[in-house]
Protein backbone atom coordinates (compact mmCIF):
# COMPACT_ATOMS: atom_id res chain seq x y z
CA UNK A 1 0.00 0.00 0.00
CA UNK A 2 1.22 3.42 -1.03
CA UNK A 3 0.41 6.61 0.03
CA UNK A 4 0.82 7.88 -3.51
CA UNK A 5 -1.80 5.43 -4.89
CA UNK A 6 -4.13 3.91 -3.57
CA UNK A 7 -6.87 1.13 -5.25
CA UNK A 8 -9.45 4.17 -5.46
CA UNK A 9 -7.66 6.78 -5.72
CA UNK A 10 -5.69 7.89 -9.10
CA UNK A 11 -1.73 8.56 -9.01
CA UNK A 12 -0.81 11.41 -6.35
CA UNK A 13 1.40 13.15 -9.24
CA UNK A 14 -1.39 13.28 -11.32
CA UNK A 15 -3.82 15.36 -9.01
CA UNK A 16 -3.07 19.36 -8.46
CA UNK A 17 -0.15 20.86 -6.15
CA UNK A 18 -2.38 22.02 -3.48
CA UNK A 19 -4.39 18.68 -3.36
CA UNK A 20 -0.64 17.23 -3.36
CA UNK A 21 -0.06 18.78 -0.07
CA UNK A 22 -3.22 18.24 1.57
CA UNK A 23 -3.07 14.62 1.45
CA UNK A 24 0.40 14.62 1.82
CA UNK A 25 -0.39 15.75 5.02
CA UNK A 26 -2.17 12.94 6.04
CA UNK A 27 0.83 10.46 6.00
CA UNK A 28 1.31 11.47 9.63
CA UNK A 29 -2.16 10.13 10.21
CA UNK A 30 -2.08 7.19 8.50
CA UNK A 31 1.15 6.30 10.26
CA UNK A 32 0.07 7.02 13.99
CA UNK A 33 -3.13 4.57 12.88
CA UNK A 34 -0.93 1.89 11.47
CA UNK A 35 0.88 2.07 14.83
CA UNK A 36 -2.33 1.56 16.48
CA UNK A 37 -3.62 -1.19 14.44
CA UNK A 38 -0.11 -2.92 14.59
CA UNK A 39 -0.30 -2.90 18.34
CA UNK A 40 -4.05 -4.08 18.35
CA UNK A 41 -3.02 -7.44 15.78
CA UNK A 42 -0.19 -8.04 18.08
CA UNK A 43 -2.09 -8.12 21.08
CA UNK A 44 -4.67 -10.52 19.77
CA UNK A 45 -2.07 -12.55 17.98
CA UNK A 46 -2.51 -12.09 14.23
CA UNK A 47 1.05 -11.61 13.36
CA UNK A 48 0.91 -12.32 9.76
CA UNK A 49 -1.80 -9.29 9.52
CA UNK A 50 0.42 -7.26 12.03
CA UNK A 51 3.62 -7.68 10.07
CA UNK A 52 1.51 -6.70 7.04
CA UNK A 53 0.82 -3.68 8.62
CA UNK A 54 4.08 -2.99 9.53
CA UNK A 55 5.09 -3.20 5.89
CA UNK A 56 2.70 0.10 5.89
CA UNK A 57 5.00 2.25 8.69
CA UNK A 58 7.54 1.09 7.38
CA UNK A 59 7.29 1.69 3.83
CA UNK A 60 6.27 5.53 5.14
CA UNK A 61 8.86 6.38 6.83
CA UNK A 62 11.95 4.33 5.50
CA UNK A 63 12.77 7.53 3.12
CA UNK A 64 13.08 10.12 5.02
CA UNK A 65 15.63 11.64 6.69
CA UNK A 66 16.29 11.97 10.74
CA UNK A 67 15.68 15.66 10.28
CA UNK A 68 12.77 15.58 7.74
CA UNK A 69 10.83 12.98 10.20
CA UNK A 70 11.76 15.42 13.55
CA UNK A 71 9.93 18.27 11.48
CA UNK A 72 6.68 15.93 10.50
CA UNK A 73 6.20 14.67 13.56
CA UNK A 74 6.42 18.02 15.43
CA UNK A 75 3.94 19.65 12.10
CA UNK A 76 1.26 16.43 12.95
CA UNK A 77 1.49 16.92 17.17
CA UNK A 78 0.75 21.22 16.30
CA UNK A 79 -2.19 19.73 14.28
CA UNK A 80 -3.39 17.33 16.53
CA UNK A 81 -3.44 20.36 19.48
CA UNK A 82 -4.04 23.03 17.68
CA UNK A 83 -5.51 22.14 14.16
CA UNK A 84 -4.51 23.41 10.39
CA UNK A 85 -1.79 26.74 10.79
CA UNK A 86 -4.15 28.12 8.06
CA UNK A 87 -7.10 27.93 10.03
CA UNK A 88 -5.99 29.60 13.38
CA UNK A 89 -6.58 33.23 13.66
CA UNK A 90 -4.24 35.35 12.47
CA UNK A 91 -3.78 37.41 15.69
CA UNK A 92 -2.88 33.43 17.29
CA UNK A 93 0.40 33.83 14.89
CA UNK A 94 2.06 37.05 15.25
CA UNK A 95 5.05 37.50 17.12
CA UNK A 96 3.71 38.69 20.60
CA UNK A 97 4.36 36.84 23.26
CA UNK A 98 1.90 35.96 26.03
CA UNK A 99 0.43 38.79 27.98
CA UNK A 100 -0.21 38.19 31.50
CA UNK A 101 -3.63 38.02 32.60
CA UNK A 102 -3.13 41.35 34.41
CA UNK A 103 -1.60 43.29 31.58
CA UNK A 104 -5.06 41.63 29.26
CA UNK A 105 -7.64 43.84 27.28
CA UNK A 106 -9.61 43.20 24.88
CA UNK A 107 -10.27 46.79 23.73
CA UNK A 108 -6.16 47.33 22.66
CA UNK A 109 -5.87 43.89 21.51
CA UNK A 110 -7.23 41.02 20.05
CA UNK A 111 -8.20 38.25 22.92
CA UNK A 112 -7.25 35.07 20.52
CA UNK A 113 -3.51 36.73 21.16
CA UNK A 114 -3.10 36.72 25.20
CA UNK A 115 -1.52 33.37 24.46
CA UNK A 116 0.70 33.95 21.97
CA UNK A 117 1.91 32.03 19.62
CA UNK A 118 0.55 28.51 19.94
CA UNK A 119 3.43 26.04 20.83
CA UNK A 120 3.15 22.35 21.49
CA UNK A 121 5.20 19.57 22.78
CA UNK A 122 6.26 16.13 21.60
CA UNK A 123 8.70 13.60 21.66
CA UNK A 124 10.51 12.90 18.83
CA UNK A 125 10.29 9.55 17.94
CA UNK A 126 13.84 8.03 16.81
CA UNK A 127 12.88 6.38 12.77
CA UNK A 128 15.94 4.26 13.52
CA UNK A 129 15.35 2.78 16.24
CA UNK A 130 11.73 2.44 15.12
CA UNK A 131 12.31 1.21 12.27
CA UNK A 132 14.80 -1.40 13.59
CA UNK A 133 11.90 -2.99 15.89
CA UNK A 134 9.12 -2.89 12.81
CA UNK A 135 11.26 -5.18 10.52
CA UNK A 136 12.67 -7.28 13.89
CA UNK A 137 9.57 -8.29 13.98
CA UNK A 138 8.71 -8.40 10.44
CA UNK A 139 11.43 -10.72 9.74
CA UNK A 140 10.15 -13.26 12.32
CA UNK A 141 6.70 -13.67 11.03
CA UNK A 142 6.05 -11.78 7.64
CA UNK A 143 6.54 -13.85 4.54
CA UNK A 144 9.12 -13.85 2.28
CA UNK A 145 8.17 -10.47 -0.19
CA UNK A 146 7.42 -8.91 3.53
CA UNK A 147 10.67 -9.81 4.50
CA UNK A 148 12.63 -8.46 1.32
CA UNK A 149 10.38 -4.88 1.32
CA UNK A 150 11.45 -4.53 4.71
CA UNK A 151 15.13 -5.58 4.66
CA UNK A 152 15.07 -2.91 1.32
CA UNK A 153 14.19 -0.13 3.06
CA UNK A 154 15.99 -0.64 6.19
CA UNK A 155 19.28 -0.78 4.09
CA UNK A 156 18.17 2.24 2.28
CA UNK A 157 17.61 4.13 5.18
CA UNK A 158 21.03 3.32 6.53
CA UNK A 159 22.78 4.24 3.52
CA UNK A 160 20.07 7.51 3.54
CA UNK A 161 21.98 8.52 7.50
CA UNK A 162 26.00 7.93 5.83
CA UNK A 163 25.81 4.47 7.43
CA UNK A 164 27.23 2.98 4.25
CA UNK A 165 29.21 -0.01 5.43
CA UNK A 166 26.28 -1.33 7.79
CA UNK A 167 23.81 -0.99 4.43
CA UNK A 168 26.00 -2.70 2.72
CA UNK A 169 26.87 -5.22 4.90
CA UNK A 170 22.87 -5.59 5.93
CA UNK A 171 22.54 -6.16 1.71
CA UNK A 172 25.33 -8.64 0.89
CA UNK A 173 24.76 -10.84 3.74
CA UNK A 174 20.88 -11.22 3.30
CA UNK A 175 22.19 -12.42 -1.07
CA UNK A 176 18.65 -10.55 -1.87
CA UNK A 177 20.21 -9.84 -5.15
CA UNK A 178 20.52 -13.88 -5.77
CA UNK A 179 16.49 -13.54 -6.02
CA UNK A 180 15.70 -10.67 -6.99
CA UNK A 181 14.68 -11.24 -10.73
CA UNK A 182 12.24 -13.34 -9.14
CA UNK A 183 10.15 -10.88 -7.47
CA UNK A 184 7.21 -8.45 -8.34
CA UNK A 185 8.51 -5.61 -9.99
CA UNK A 186 7.51 -2.93 -7.44
CA UNK A 187 10.20 -4.46 -5.21
CA UNK A 188 12.60 -4.76 -8.27
CA UNK A 189 11.82 -0.83 -8.45
CA UNK A 190 12.68 -0.60 -4.49
CA UNK A 191 15.74 -3.10 -5.46
CA UNK A 192 17.03 -0.08 -7.80
CA UNK A 193 16.03 3.10 -5.34
CA UNK A 194 18.42 1.06 -2.35
CA UNK A 195 21.23 0.79 -5.39
CA UNK A 196 21.22 4.66 -6.28
CA UNK A 197 21.29 5.24 -2.73
CA UNK A 198 23.86 2.93 -1.53
CA UNK A 199 25.58 4.76 -4.29
CA UNK A 200 25.30 8.13 -2.94
CA UNK A 201 25.94 7.19 0.54
CA UNK A 202 29.51 5.81 -1.02
CA UNK A 203 29.34 8.72 -2.65
CA UNK A 204 29.10 10.73 0.41
CA UNK A 205 31.31 9.21 2.18
CA UNK A 206 34.34 9.72 -0.34
CA UNK A 207 34.18 5.84 -1.54
CA UNK A 208 34.51 6.38 -4.84
CA UNK A 209 35.63 3.07 -6.70
CA UNK A 210 32.22 1.43 -4.68
CA UNK A 211 30.10 4.65 -5.69
CA UNK A 212 31.21 3.86 -9.35
CA UNK A 213 30.38 0.03 -9.21
CA UNK A 214 26.86 0.87 -6.88
CA UNK A 215 25.64 3.78 -9.41
CA UNK A 216 27.14 2.11 -12.95
CA UNK A 217 24.02 -0.52 -13.23
CA UNK A 218 21.42 2.41 -12.49
CA UNK A 219 23.08 5.19 -14.84
CA UNK A 220 24.63 3.76 -17.59
CA UNK A 221 21.91 4.13 -19.73
CA UNK A 222 19.79 6.74 -21.64
CA UNK A 223 18.60 9.81 -18.76
CA UNK A 224 14.57 8.29 -19.37
CA UNK A 225 15.76 4.72 -18.75
CA UNK A 226 17.32 5.81 -15.30
CA UNK A 227 13.62 7.47 -14.41
CA UNK A 228 12.05 4.32 -15.35
CA UNK A 229 14.10 2.18 -13.89
CA UNK A 230 13.90 4.32 -10.42
CA UNK A 231 9.85 4.49 -11.55
CA UNK A 232 10.23 8.33 -12.01
CA UNK A 233 8.74 8.72 -15.45
CA UNK A 234 7.71 6.15 -18.12
CA UNK A 235 8.96 5.72 -21.84
CA UNK A 236 6.31 6.45 -24.58
CA UNK A 237 5.68 3.69 -27.20
CA UNK A 238 3.57 4.38 -30.15
CA UNK A 239 2.57 0.46 -30.04
CA UNK A 240 2.16 0.01 -25.77
CA UNK A 241 -0.90 -1.44 -24.94
CA UNK A 242 -3.43 1.06 -22.56
CA UNK A 243 -4.03 -0.88 -20.04
CA UNK A 244 -0.09 -1.77 -19.49
CA UNK A 245 0.44 2.13 -19.69
CA UNK A 246 -1.85 2.70 -16.98
CA UNK A 247 -0.38 -0.37 -14.76
CA UNK A 248 3.09 1.60 -15.10
CA UNK A 249 1.64 4.56 -14.16
CA UNK A 250 0.47 3.39 -10.71
CA UNK A 251 3.49 2.33 -10.24
CA UNK A 252 5.42 5.80 -10.30
CA UNK A 253 6.68 6.80 -6.84
CA UNK A 254 5.01 9.98 -6.01
CA UNK A 255 7.63 13.36 -6.10
CA UNK A 256 8.40 13.64 -2.11
CA UNK A 257 9.98 10.27 -2.71
CA UNK A 258 11.63 10.76 -5.61
CA UNK A 259 16.07 10.18 -5.91
CA UNK A 260 17.36 13.30 -8.22
CA UNK A 261 18.32 12.11 -11.42
CA UNK A 262 20.48 15.00 -11.72
CA UNK A 263 22.33 14.44 -9.00
CA UNK A 264 22.82 10.57 -9.37
CA UNK A 265 24.24 11.30 -13.05
CA UNK A 266 26.33 13.61 -11.37
CA UNK A 267 27.85 11.62 -8.76
CA UNK A 268 28.26 8.43 -11.46
CA UNK A 269 29.84 10.89 -14.35
CA UNK A 270 32.06 12.36 -11.37
CA UNK A 271 33.33 9.10 -9.98
CA UNK A 272 34.00 7.90 -13.78
CA UNK A 273 35.85 11.10 -14.40
CA UNK A 274 38.24 10.06 -11.48
CA UNK A 275 38.36 6.45 -12.25
CA UNK A 276 39.03 7.05 -16.05
CA UNK A 277 41.67 10.52 -16.38
CA UNK A 278 44.26 8.17 -15.29
CA UNK A 279 43.32 5.42 -17.36
CA UNK A 280 43.34 7.58 -20.38
CA UNK A 281 46.55 9.73 -19.16
CA UNK A 282 48.18 6.07 -19.30
CA UNK A 283 47.39 5.73 -23.23
CA UNK A 284 48.23 2.35 -24.72
CA UNK A 285 50.42 1.72 -21.80
CA UNK A 286 51.05 -1.47 -19.37
CA UNK A 287 47.98 -0.91 -17.02
CA UNK A 288 46.30 0.69 -18.91
CA UNK A 289 42.76 -0.40 -19.61
CA UNK A 290 38.60 0.42 -19.66
CA UNK A 291 36.61 1.08 -16.53
CA UNK A 292 33.96 3.12 -17.63
CA UNK A 293 32.63 2.61 -21.50
CA UNK A 294 29.44 4.76 -20.84
CA UNK A 295 32.16 7.64 -19.70
CA UNK A 296 34.64 6.74 -22.55
CA UNK A 297 32.10 6.92 -24.77
CA UNK A 298 30.91 10.67 -23.48
CA UNK A 299 33.83 11.82 -23.35
CA UNK A 300 35.35 10.73 -27.14
CA UNK A 301 32.41 12.88 -28.42
CA UNK A 302 32.81 15.79 -26.90
CA UNK A 303 36.36 16.00 -28.14
CA UNK A 304 34.79 15.33 -31.60
CA UNK A 305 33.07 18.43 -31.36
CA UNK A 306 34.55 21.60 -33.35
CA UNK A 307 33.07 24.12 -31.68
CA UNK A 308 32.97 23.86 -27.99
CA UNK A 309 30.51 26.23 -26.08
CA UNK A 310 30.62 27.11 -22.22
CA UNK A 311 29.09 24.01 -20.59
CA UNK A 312 24.88 24.21 -20.41
CA UNK A 313 23.70 21.11 -17.88
CA UNK A 314 25.75 18.55 -15.66
CA UNK A 315 27.44 16.15 -18.28
CA UNK A 316 28.86 18.71 -20.20
CA UNK A 317 30.38 20.47 -17.10
CA UNK A 318 32.03 16.52 -16.18
CA UNK A 319 33.21 16.83 -19.71
CA UNK A 320 34.78 20.14 -19.61
CA UNK A 321 36.53 19.54 -16.12
CA UNK A 322 37.65 16.19 -17.21
CA UNK A 323 39.55 17.64 -20.42
CA UNK A 324 40.91 20.78 -18.33
CA UNK A 325 41.92 17.96 -15.65
CA UNK A 326 43.64 16.38 -19.14
CA UNK A 327 45.41 19.26 -20.13
CA UNK A 328 47.19 19.83 -16.53
CA UNK A 329 44.45 22.75 -15.60
CA UNK A 330 43.06 20.95 -12.40
CA UNK A 331 42.13 24.92 -10.78
CA UNK A 332 39.53 24.77 -14.21
CA UNK A 333 38.74 21.46 -13.47
CA UNK A 334 37.20 22.28 -9.96
CA UNK A 335 35.39 25.26 -10.94
CA UNK A 336 33.47 23.28 -13.45
CA UNK A 337 33.21 20.40 -10.92
CA UNK A 338 32.58 22.52 -7.86
CA UNK A 339 30.64 24.97 -8.99
CA UNK A 340 27.47 22.84 -9.69
CA UNK A 341 24.25 24.07 -8.31
CA UNK A 342 23.04 20.07 -7.79
CA UNK A 343 25.23 19.26 -4.78
CA UNK A 344 23.06 21.63 -2.62
CA UNK A 345 20.51 18.66 -3.00
CA UNK A 346 22.50 16.84 -0.92
CA UNK A 347 20.85 16.46 2.78
CA UNK A 348 22.49 17.53 6.24
CA UNK A 349 24.76 20.40 4.55
CA UNK A 350 26.46 17.81 2.52
CA UNK A 351 27.17 19.48 0.19
CA UNK A 352 29.74 21.44 1.81
CA UNK A 353 31.87 18.42 2.94
CA UNK A 354 31.49 16.72 -0.53
CA UNK A 355 33.14 19.84 -2.29
CA UNK A 356 35.88 19.64 0.49
CA UNK A 357 36.60 15.81 -0.28
CA UNK A 358 35.91 16.51 -4.42
CA UNK A 359 38.95 19.19 -3.88
CA UNK A 360 41.46 16.66 -2.31
CA UNK A 361 40.49 14.08 -4.84
CA UNK A 362 40.51 16.38 -8.16
CA UNK A 363 43.82 17.50 -6.63
CA UNK A 364 45.43 13.84 -5.82
CA UNK A 365 44.23 12.32 -9.74
CA UNK A 366 45.23 15.98 -11.39
CA UNK A 367 49.33 14.88 -9.68
CA UNK A 368 48.68 10.60 -11.76
CA UNK A 369 47.49 12.33 -15.17
CA UNK A 370 50.57 14.61 -14.59
CA UNK A 371 52.90 12.13 -14.37
CA UNK A 372 51.50 9.73 -16.72
CA UNK A 373 51.16 11.76 -19.54
CA UNK A 374 53.81 14.48 -19.51
CA UNK A 375 55.97 12.51 -16.94
CA UNK A 376 58.77 10.76 -18.80
CA UNK A 377 57.98 11.78 -21.94
CA UNK A 378 58.59 15.62 -20.55
CA UNK A 379 60.58 15.06 -17.63
CA UNK A 380 64.16 13.40 -16.41
CA UNK A 381 63.26 14.45 -12.89
CA UNK A 382 61.05 16.65 -10.64
CA UNK A 383 61.76 18.05 -7.53
CA UNK A 384 59.01 17.67 -4.52
CA UNK A 385 58.93 21.50 -4.30
CA UNK A 386 57.87 22.10 -7.68
CA UNK A 387 54.95 19.61 -7.26
CA UNK A 388 54.01 21.44 -4.16
CA UNK A 389 53.68 24.78 -5.68
CA UNK A 390 52.35 23.33 -8.80
CA UNK A 391 49.24 21.26 -7.32
CA UNK A 392 48.91 23.43 -4.15
CA UNK A 393 49.45 20.04 -1.75
CA UNK A 394 51.90 19.63 1.33
CA UNK A 395 54.85 17.21 0.50
CA UNK A 396 53.53 14.16 2.77
CA UNK A 397 50.71 13.79 0.63
CA UNK A 398 52.88 14.46 -2.64
CA UNK A 399 54.85 11.89 -1.13
CA UNK A 400 52.26 9.25 -0.80
CA UNK A 401 50.64 9.64 -4.28
CA UNK A 402 53.61 9.23 -6.28
CA UNK A 403 55.05 6.01 -3.63
CA UNK A 404 51.81 4.55 -4.49
CA UNK A 405 52.38 4.73 -8.48
CA UNK A 406 55.49 3.26 -7.89
CA UNK A 407 54.55 0.40 -5.69
CA UNK A 408 51.47 -0.28 -8.13
CA UNK A 409 54.06 -0.08 -11.38
CA UNK A 410 52.23 2.69 -12.55
CA UNK A 411 54.96 4.30 -12.42
CA UNK A 412 58.73 4.09 -13.61
CA UNK A 413 60.56 6.34 -11.25
CA UNK A 414 62.61 6.46 -7.66
CA UNK A 415 62.89 9.04 -5.01
CA UNK A 416 66.68 10.65 -4.45
CA UNK A 417 65.88 12.96 -1.21
CA UNK A 418 63.44 15.47 -2.65
CA UNK A 419 63.89 14.39 -6.06
CA UNK A 420 62.06 12.37 -8.64
CA UNK A 421 63.97 10.64 -10.98
CA UNK A 422 61.87 9.71 -13.67
CA UNK A 423 62.70 6.40 -16.09
CA UNK A 424 62.10 6.32 -19.65
CA UNK A 425 60.14 3.33 -20.95
CA UNK A 426 58.55 2.30 -23.76
CA UNK A 427 56.42 -0.25 -24.45
CA UNK A 428 57.61 -3.11 -26.77
CA UNK A 429 56.39 -3.99 -30.05
CA UNK A 430 55.29 -7.58 -28.71
CA UNK A 431 53.71 -5.68 -25.60
CA UNK A 432 51.77 -3.48 -28.20
CA UNK A 433 50.40 -6.32 -30.26
CA UNK A 434 49.21 -8.02 -27.16
CA UNK A 435 47.52 -4.98 -26.01
CA UNK A 436 45.66 -4.87 -29.74
CA UNK A 437 44.82 -8.51 -29.36
CA UNK A 438 43.02 -7.90 -26.18
CA UNK A 439 41.04 -5.26 -26.85
CA UNK A 440 40.06 -7.26 -30.00
CA UNK A 441 39.49 -10.17 -28.12
CA UNK A 442 37.25 -8.07 -25.78
CA UNK A 443 35.08 -7.07 -28.55
CA UNK A 444 34.62 -10.58 -30.05
CA UNK A 445 33.58 -12.13 -26.77
CA UNK A 446 31.07 -8.91 -26.42
CA UNK A 447 29.74 -9.19 -29.72
CA UNK A 448 28.99 -13.22 -29.25
CA UNK A 449 27.26 -12.07 -25.83
CA UNK A 450 24.79 -10.67 -27.75
CA UNK A 451 24.09 -12.82 -30.42
CA UNK A 452 23.19 -15.47 -27.83
CA UNK A 453 21.20 -13.27 -26.19
CA UNK A 454 18.29 -13.66 -28.18
CA UNK A 455 18.58 -17.15 -28.19
CA UNK A 456 18.28 -16.94 -24.72
CA UNK A 457 14.61 -15.18 -24.43
CA UNK A 458 17.18 -11.43 -23.43
CA UNK A 459 17.23 -12.63 -20.07
CA UNK A 460 20.54 -13.66 -19.34
CA UNK A 461 21.03 -12.73 -15.42
CA UNK A 462 24.51 -12.61 -14.41
CA UNK A 463 26.54 -14.88 -16.20
CA UNK A 464 29.49 -13.54 -18.60
CA UNK A 465 27.12 -10.07 -19.57
CA UNK A 466 27.93 -9.19 -15.93
CA UNK A 467 31.58 -9.89 -16.15
CA UNK A 468 31.41 -7.52 -20.16
CA UNK A 469 30.54 -4.96 -16.98
CA UNK A 470 33.88 -4.73 -15.22
CA UNK A 471 35.16 -3.14 -18.47
CA UNK A 472 32.48 -0.48 -18.70
CA UNK A 473 29.81 -2.23 -21.50
CA UNK A 474 26.33 -1.90 -20.83
CA UNK A 475 23.96 -4.64 -23.06
CA UNK A 476 21.14 -2.88 -24.93
CA UNK A 477 17.41 -3.45 -24.19
CA UNK A 478 15.79 -5.48 -26.47
CA UNK A 479 12.62 -4.08 -28.07
CA UNK A 480 10.60 -7.10 -26.87
CA UNK A 481 11.57 -6.08 -23.49
CA UNK A 482 10.90 -2.42 -24.16
CA UNK A 483 7.19 -2.83 -25.35
CA UNK A 484 6.40 -5.20 -23.05
CA UNK A 485 7.51 -7.99 -20.42
CA UNK A 486 9.39 -6.87 -17.00
CA UNK A 487 12.23 -4.03 -17.73
CA UNK A 488 12.70 -3.66 -14.15
CA UNK A 489 13.83 -7.32 -13.79
CA UNK A 490 16.56 -6.87 -16.23
CA UNK A 491 17.57 -3.78 -14.42
CA UNK A 492 17.83 -4.87 -11.25
CA UNK A 493 19.56 -8.15 -11.95
CA UNK A 494 22.38 -6.18 -14.21
CA UNK A 495 22.56 -3.90 -11.21
CA UNK A 496 22.48 -6.50 -8.45
CA UNK A 497 25.54 -8.35 -10.82
CA UNK A 498 27.51 -5.32 -10.72
CA UNK A 499 27.33 -4.51 -6.86
CA UNK A 500 27.64 -8.53 -5.92
CA UNK A 501 30.58 -8.92 -8.30
CA UNK A 502 32.51 -6.27 -6.91
CA UNK A 503 31.38 -6.13 -3.01
CA UNK A 504 30.02 -9.90 -2.63
CA UNK A 505 31.50 -13.06 -1.42
CA UNK A 506 30.66 -16.54 -2.11
CA UNK A 507 31.49 -18.65 -4.86
CA UNK A 508 30.75 -18.86 -8.67
CA UNK A 509 27.27 -18.05 -9.09
CA UNK A 510 27.05 -17.21 -12.68
CA UNK A 511 23.83 -17.64 -13.77
CA UNK A 512 22.73 -15.56 -10.74
CA UNK A 513 25.03 -12.40 -11.21
CA UNK A 514 27.16 -13.72 -7.97
CA UNK A 515 30.88 -12.45 -7.73
CA UNK A 516 33.65 -14.57 -8.03
CA UNK A 517 35.15 -13.55 -4.20
CA UNK A 518 34.80 -10.54 -2.95
CA UNK A 519 36.64 -7.52 -2.35
CA UNK A 520 36.37 -6.46 1.03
Amino acid sequence: MWLACTDTHPPLTTISHQDYLVRLADEASLIELSGLIFAYYSRTGDHSAASSVALVHVEHIYYKHDTMSTAVQKAHAFNKKWGRLADIHPSCTSKMVKVPESERDASKTHPAAFFGYPQVEFTAVNSADKLHELCQFIYKHGDERTKSRALLCCVFHHALHDRFYKARDLFLISHIQDVVDKVDTTTQILYNRVLAALGLSAFRAGLIHKAHDCLSGICSGRPLQVKELLAQGQARWPDKDPEQERIERRRQMPYHMHVNPDLLDCCFLTCAMLLEMPQIAKGNGPGAGTISKTFRKFFQGYNRQVFTGPPENTRERVMAASKALLEGDWKEGCNHILGMDVWSLLPNEGGEKVKAMLYDRIKDEAVRVHLLKDGASAYSSISLEHLCEAFDMNAVTIRRIVSKMIFNRELSAAWDDDTLVLQKVESTPLQQLSVRVSEKVAMLVESNERLLDPLNGGHMFGGRDEWQDNRGGRRNWQDDNRRGGNRFSKSGASGRGDYQRHHGGGGDRRHHGGGRGGNY
